[in-house]
């Protein structure tokens, strides 16, 4: 069992690495005004940054049995790496990121929910309640991508059996996380607002890892000892 979350950790790990890189190959092809940069730096920090993904996109693909889950949470995973690489250098998301997350999470949804019943019309609204939420009403309160990336991550979960309490665990994370790493940093004015905006989507991508790895623990986990 060992060998097999070994073996499905490191291929969700180079399927985020290629899914990133390609998509920052992609830009800086497409669009080499903005300069979005590629140099070792940069892959030496995807690479710490899909390490552990990749052993969390892992442990579930061994949990599930399933060699297409394992692949699908690791192209969301390097799209939300690509779109962490491009929010942090040039304060910008490509549309393009979503399409290949939003496909995958879609295959993952559907392998995921394949019997019918209650259950999946209860998820199924739960994550259309949850998706028209971020699209209307939060907007505003930060960028659509970040909006966007919420669904993403929302779709991947309610795949693996998670609903609206892990949705809402997962923004309220992220904006812990965010506030903690900014008030160490004493970018937090007396209002609490940020002094210096920054980028959300690393952090929303840093509380996805966070769910998913708890709710792994959170289920019976007793394959593993077999």
């Amino acid at each position: 069992m060992f060998q097999e979350l070994l073996y499905d950790a490191g291929l969700e790990m180079i399927v985020i690495l290629l899914v990133s890189l390609s998509c920052v190959g992609l830009v800086r092809r497409c669009d080499p005004e903005e300069q979005v940069r590629i140099g070792v730096k940069e892959i030496l920090s995807l690479f710490f940054v899909a390490l552990p993904a990749g052993m969390v996109d892992g442990l579930w693909a061994v949990r599930q049995g399933l060699l297409p889950t394992g692949l699908e949470l690791g192209v969301i995973s390097g799209c939300l790496c690509f779109a962490c690489v491009t929010d942090l250098q040039i304060c910008k998301v490509y549309h393009f990121a979503w399409w290949p997350a939003g496909l995958a999470g879609v295959a993952l949804w559907i392998e995921g929910t394949r019997e019918p019943g209650t259950g999946l019309w209860i998820s199924l609204f739960s994550l259309g309640l949850f998706t028209l939420a971020q699209q209307v009403l939060f907007p505003r309160l930060y960028g659509r991508a970040d909006c966007h990336a919420f669904c993403i991550c929302a779709m991947a979960e309610a795949a693996l059996g998670m609903g609206m309490r892990e949705y809402l665990i997962h923004g309220t994370l992220a904006f812990l996380i965010l506030s903690l790493h900014q008030g160490i940093r004493k970018n937090i004015g007396k209002r609490g607002r940020l002094k210096v905006p920054v980028p959300f989507l690393p952090y929303i991508t840093m509380a996805y890892q966070i769910v998913l790895l708890a709710a792994f623990f959170g289920n019976d986990c007793i394959f593993m000892r077999t």
